[in-house]
């Protein structure tokens, strides 16, 4: 075993053997809890066989075997009138139901081990009229649905279900059954000869968003006054995604999540847009209460209940410096529904993969030999007629001798099939356990998620496990753990696709004369890219932790009372290893780091309600420890790589160095809050909230340590109004208004201080002979000033039902305003610095969010779901550098900012057309290089010349608007659904630069590249330049800016349900069912290049500098959005 191996291996079992022992403890506490819960239940087990006694009789045989009291009043129930009952082992429904049907009597269980009897007003019946009937209610999982009510339509008659979710009950041919339970939709069965009944419940969708966490709390959703949002999991829970956010791509506004293409990367997150310069756009991510800032891949979305959006800094208020993009609530599973019983469920999927744009391929030999005749255009087209092809003309002479040798043999080497996957797949499993008990409830989960992508060796596979468990130690105290361990792999080392796009087709990586792989390229030292992955090697795996103990105790003596202690840990261990051997000397690194995150939270909240007055009073005191160390080393020189990067002392000694690179470099730092909020409603109309936090942070100066954030918001539920009565077709109506303020800790660790740079780049060499010494400087002047980013925020909302819960949504209206935006002003550069960092920018928001959900049919067998939603967000820069004037920026395009335009114009020279053959250049534009083939540019200033005062706005990055479609058609046991995303540009907006990132004319002549729409004499209407030269005024990058609009079919899913009569069959299955899913089926875009919606690294930039303005264009270090196909199962045990 490698060393490394070693090393990652053993804090891997350490933990892992916590893990153990924790899962050892924690099913030795649940087995006894859950036998005491069964002996508990054994002990209201009845078994009762009696025959001609009164009732009264039979009640006193039922209280001498239960704890249940019976109370009733004696004037109803019969003397003289005899019954006869034999039960055995049943529980107290089932008792009552056998001895009350078919009578004139109610009964009622209520708290406390209660029954009430009372007399009815129908006529009674003998019983030998009636047919017993049996049955079970279920939920769609499979799991059974307990207290279910079962009731005889028109009559008092009627049960409920037991723990298993069992009833019997007597009814008449032709009556009709009315099931209900709380959660779920109802249903009407009409009784005929059957004597039992299978009876599945659907979820509500009403009922489901019913309650939503709201940050250290939850509230029901007629009691949120916020923009809070609980995002649709069903929506696309199929599709095989590692992220959970990639399964809410377009299915909630407000909410933009990017597009994922590399194995197992996480996305991009906004919320309401851009409010910040130079700091995250990021949604704070919250996982089961406690902030969480790993990464969310390495969540199993199978392990994830429910995730909730705050968007309005009313709601995301109580998370204070940190909640100005908006805060992301995921909420893990606890437990099964069912009491005493646990649940299994598995869901497994296999999914093949292909991309969504075939064409972006490099170019085959006969493509790469018309490229050669493109380029060389005065000796490869004919003299008299540019449009024909010079018969004399031979591309052999513009290769190298091998290369010549090769196409005059008719010899290619097919590149891309050598460096991708032919076969691209993911397979996903995900087993869960869970159960309940009277004081326990478990949740235990593992996942396997393995993904093959398109290109050799980008691989990414994860192993996680979760258990949840909390149980009442006494009537009063909670305790629990939320624990998560997951492995991620990204080991391999994988050809960058500029490598496959770049290795032109007669470069040979093999004997043409026999097949036989080469080690090196014919005639060269220089190893093929096949040898040099063949002998590199790459290891890099991270493991996560999270932790979080609690404890809840519901204070005595004070009804509503809690207090709650949270104590979170998140530990992750990164490991990543390097030998890279590109020619006889190697070079390689091994890099450990270690990230540590603490959270202590302690939570006081009173829930009551006095009336018509209702309180819900939330306090919190907290504090967050942030720690990160890690060290890396690096090794030139190595010529024996059999250890590979296990021994980096074999390398060149002079060339062993340690980065202090500042990502590496330890770093602490710490924050410590408290919040309170207040909630207040009256008669279930009136909700006012009020929230304020202080936050305190580390990593600004003595003088702005600290900031409090408030917020107010109202709510008036004008559906519960007396005037309303009238409106029958009103199911629910409420409206939302609120303001609050929120931060942004952009300051990043030490920006206050000054900072010194140390390295022997920054020495000096003593003498021919002499050793280099280290040196120093100052890099960072410090700025005491610096404080937090604030944004000041309000939303106006409506919240509507109608038409008995046929058509419900929401609608929200929001400006925001954010001010001490961190940016950099310039300074003297005799100071010895350009710029310094400076609290200065202001960014204005506003814009509308809208969410529509109808019910169009509903019948017995048919049903239609249909979601829409629409957002649309306009961004405005109010200030820059604190001048109030516009700030240009002549070497980007993108980076120049304008007061009262958005963040992210785009300041450029506009295309009018194509200069073409034959056709009169003005003189003085030929002598900038402009020629056929070549742009024409708008000449602004009508001096006859282009120069930078030509430049102009031509549009803008952000988008005018999205909008989501999502249909679900359920024909009895089938379900299609399907989910359309698009997003918008309208008129000059969301553009992108798709050929910003094309070689220049003297690379890709001696390169190969993908086919695009270039200028030739063939093809004069083509969109981009000759490629045979630019106009240096112009630069190499310049090119057009294209609509990035789209419109896709993103998801869509086929699942067959097996009927309940055939599960009866397969002893011990609750639910099963089958599906077939494909993502990303089509996209109908104008853009060139990848894909219009995925973006490049943040880093990434073009060849002069400049920053890349998003989508992946014709970008040869792109990679494609794939499509995937997908068959699952899931099944309930």
């Amino acid at each position: 075993m490698k060393i490394s191996d070693c090393f990652f291996s053993v804090w891997a079992f350490l933990c892992l053997r916590k893990i153990k022992l924790l899962m050892r403890l924690s099913t030795v506490f649940v087995f006894i809890a859950l036998q005491v819960s069964a002996k508990n239940h054994a002990q209201e087990a009845i078994n009762l066989k009696a025959s001609n006694l009164s009732i009264q009789e039979i009640i006193k045989k039922i209280e001498g075997q239960t704890r249940y009291r019976f109370f009733y009043s004696s004037d109803d129930l019969p003397v003289h009138q005899r019954f006869s009952i034999d039960i055995e082992n049943a529980g107290i429904n089932q008792t009552l139901s056998t001895l009350f049907n078919g009578t004139r009597y109610n009964w009622k269980l209520i708290p406390n081990h209660r029954v009430i009897i009372t007399l009815s007003n129908q006529t009674y019946i003998a019983a030998s009229k009636y047919t017993r009937i049996t049955g079970v209610v279920r939920a769609e999982s499979g799991n059974p649905i307990p207290a279910a009510s079962i009731k005889v339509k028109n009559t008092t008659r009627g049960t409920s279900t037991d723990n298993e979710g069992n009833f019997i009950i007597e009814v008449t041919e032709g009556e009709i059954l009315e099931i209900s339970a709380i959660n779920y939709e109802p249903v009407e069965i009409t009784i005929g000869n059957q004597t039992q009944l299978t009876v599945t419940l659907k979820l509500s969708d009403a009922v489901m968003s019913d309650v939503v966490v709201v940050g250290y709390g939850t509230r029901k959703r007629q009691d949120v006054t916020g923009a809070v949002v609980k995002a649709n999991l069903q929506a696309q829970r199929q599709s095989p995604n590692p992220n959970v956010m990639s399964s809410l791509r377009g299915t909630v506004p407000g909410l933009t999540v990017g597009q994922v293409t590399t194995a197992g990367s996480d996305p991009t997150i906004m919320v309401r847009g851009r409010n910040s310069i130079s700091g995250t756009t990021s949604p704070l991510i919250v996982l089961d209460g406690l902030i969480y800032r790993g990464s969310i891949t390495s969540i199993n979305p199978s392990d994830i209940l429910s995730i909730d959006l705050l968007k309005d800094a009313s709601a995301a208020a109580v998370y204070g410096s940190q909640a100005s993009n908006g805060v992301v609530l995921i909420t893990t599973k606890s437990g099964a529904s069912g009491i005493d019983k646990i649940t299994v469920d598995y869901t497994g999927s296999y999914s093949i993969q292909e991309m969504t744009k075939k064409e972006m391929r490099p170019m085959n030999g006969e493509q790469y030999i018309q490229k050669l005749g493109d380029w060389y255009l005065a000796e490869s087209r004919d003299p008299g007629d540019p449009t024909k092809m010079n018969p004399n003309w031979d591309p052999g002479t513009k290769l190298a001798p091998v290369e010549a040798a090769n196409y005059s043999n008719g010899y290619t080497a097919n590149w891309w099939n050598l460096l991708t996957n032919p076969n691209p797949r993911i397979q996903n499993h995900s087993i869960g356990i869970g159960s309940r008990s009277k004081k326990t409830r478990f949740y235990l989960g593992y996942g396997f998620f393995d993904q093959r992508n398109l290109i050799m060796n980008d691989n990414y596979s994860r192993h996680s496990i979760r258990l949840n468990l909390d149980t009442k130690v006494f009537d009063w105290l909670t305790v629990g753990a939320q624990t998560g361990l997951s492995i991620n792999d990204y080991s391999g080392i994988s050809p960058t696709f500029s490598d496959i796009m770049y290795l032109k087709p007669f470069t040979l990586p093999f004997d043409p004369a026999t097949g036989k792989m080469l080690e090196f390229y014919a005639n060269t030292t220089t190893p093929t890219i096949l040898e040099v992955l063949k002998r590199s090697r790459d290891k890099d795996r991270n493991l996560n932790f999270i932790g979080n103990v609690f404890a809840s105790a519901d204070i005595p003596y004070i009804k509503g009372l809690n207090y709650r202690v949270n104590f979170g840990n998140n530990y992750i261990f990164y490991n990543k290893n390097n030998y890279h051997a590109p020619n006889e000397e190697a070079t390689a690194y091994k890099t450990y780091m270690t990230d540590y995150f603490l959270t202590l939270d302690n939570i006081l909240t009173y829930k009551r309600v006095f009336g018509l007055h209702g309180v819900d009073v939330t306090l919190l005191y907290g504090a967050e420890i942030n720690k990160h160390d890690g060290s890396s080393t690096s090794a030139s020189g190595i010529l024996n790589g059999a250890l590979s990067y296990n021994r980096l002392d074999v390398g060149d000694a002079a060339r062993l160095t340690v980065s202090n690179d500042a990502a590496i470099l330890p770093w602490k730092e710490q924050a410590l809050y408290q919040m309170a909020r207040a909630s207040y409603s009256y008669d279930g109309k009136y909700i006012l909230t009020g929230t304020i936090r202080r936050d305190g942070f580390s990593g600004f100066s003595s003088r702005n340590k600290s900031a409090v954030f408030p917020s107010l918001a109202f709510a008036w539920r004008v559906s519960n109004e007396p005037f309303m009565n009238a409106y029958s077709w009103v199911n629910d109506l409420k409206l939302r208004l609120s303001y609050g303020s929120t931060g942004n800790r952009t300051v990043g660790r030490y920006q206050t201080l000054s900072q010194i740079s140390v390295g022997l780049g920054n020495g000096y060499l003593y003498g021919t002979g002499g050793n280099a010494q280290l040196g120093s400087f100052l890099s960072q002047q410090p700025n005491p000033n610096l404080q937090w980013e604030t944004t000041n925020s309000t939303n106006t909302g409506i919240d509507f039902s109608l038409f008995n819960n046929r058509l419900s949504g929401s609608l929200d209206v929001y400006f925001s305003q954010s001010r001490n935006l961190l940016n950099a002003r310039a300074t003297p550069t005799i100071t010895g610095f350009s710029s310094y960092l400076i609290n200065i920018g202001k960014i204005q928001n506003r814009g509308q969010e809208l969410n529509i959900t109808g019910v169009p049919v509903s019948t017995k067998n048919f049903r239609w779901d249909v979601t829409v939603n629409f957002f649309r967000n306009r961004n405005k820069i109010t200030d820059i550098d604190g001048t109030g004037k516009h700030l240009i920026n002549g070497a980007d395009p993108i980076l120049s900012f304008f007061i009262g335009e958005p963040y992210g114009v785009v300041y450029d020279y506009k295309i009018t057309g194509m200069y073409q053959l034959g056709e009169d250049v003005p003189s003085t534009l030929a002598a900038q290089g402009f020629k056929a083939g070549q742009y024409k540019i708008e000449d602004v200033k009508k001096d006859g010349i282009i120069t930078p005062d030509d430049k102009q706005i031509i549009g803008k990055l952000d988008p005018a608007y999205s909008f989501g479609i999502s249909n679900s058609i359920t024909y009895r046991s089938f379900q299609l659904k399907f989910f359309i995303n698009a997003i918008q540009g309208g008129k000059n907006g969301y553009l992108g630069k798709p050929g910003i990132t094309l070689q220049n004319p003297d690379n890709i002549r001696n390169n190969n590249v993908f086919a695009f729409d270039y200028w030739t004499p063939n093809n004069p209407s083509a969109r981009y330049r000759s490629i045979a030269a630019y106009v240096a005024t112009l630069g190499e990058n310049f090119g057009p800016y294209i609509s990035r609009s789209f419109v896709r079919l993103q998801d869509v899913t086929l699942t067959y349900n097996i009927p309940d009569d055939f599960l009866q069959r397969l002893k011990g299955v609750r639910a099963l069912s089958v599906y077939v899913n494909a993502q990303n089926l089509l996209t109908i875009t104008g853009w060139d290049g990848w894909d219009p919606e995925a973006n490049p690294p943040a880093a990434q930039r073009s060849s002069l500098g400049q920053r890349i303005p998003g989508g992946l264009g014709l970008d040869p270090n792109g990679y494609p959005v794939m499509k995937n196909y997908s068959l699952g199962v899931n099944i309930t045990f």
